[in-house]
């Protein structure tokens, strides 16, 4: 079962409540929040419950990997989103899921994570569209450029909580 909403950085996806309803090649992204700001992991679903994403322990310790479901939602505690993509903005669910295991097997394809460039939403959508991006990047930066207040704050997230957004490690 799942409904429709709009992630905060105007991407359309629909909450999932069970995860069965997935399809391989999803992409997903699963609400968390770090020092008061919400942000969102992402991954693509490989089925039989495995999520491939870009995460690990610490910034060093980022790799393409695979996790359980359970895991990335912290055993359904956090909300999950199926990504909605328009017709012919992506690949087909098999390419992306394929491209997510083909990264998995060989993470030095993969470059270092860097929270700007190069973390969970850019793999994703790398594997699912083809094009490496973050939305949420190119927001926090708008943000940025609109309030002082907000650069000077996300400043202090990067400093204070970059290495657990790094590990996927997310609290809700």
């Amino acid at each position: 079962m799942a409904s429709s909403e709009s992630l905060e950085y105007g991407i359309e996806s629909e909450i999932i409540s069970d995860y069965r309803s997935l399809t391989r090649g999803d992409q997903i992204a699963i609400e968390g929040n770090i020092v008061d700001e919400d942000y969102y992991h992402h991954g693509i679903y490989l089925g039989d419950g495995i999520v491939a994403d870009f995460g690990g322990d610490g910034k060093k310790g980022t790799k393409p990997r695979t996790v359980s479901i359970a895991e990335v939602t912290g055993h359904g505690k956090r909300k999950l989103f199926r990504i909605n993509y328009k017709f012919g903005q992506c690949l087909s669910n098999e390419e992306a899921a394929s491209n997510a295991e083909d990264l998995v097997k060989k993470p030095n394809h993969w470059g270092s994570y860097h929270l700007l460039r190069n973390n969970c939403e850019h793999f994703a959508t790398r594997c699912k569209t083809g094009i490496a991006t973050s939305k949420q990047v190119i927001k926090k930066v708008h943000d940025c450029i609109k309030s002082p207040t907000k650069l000077i704050k996300y400043i202090l997230l990067l400093t204070v909580a970059g290495s657990r957004l790094a590990s996927g490690s997310i609290s809700s």
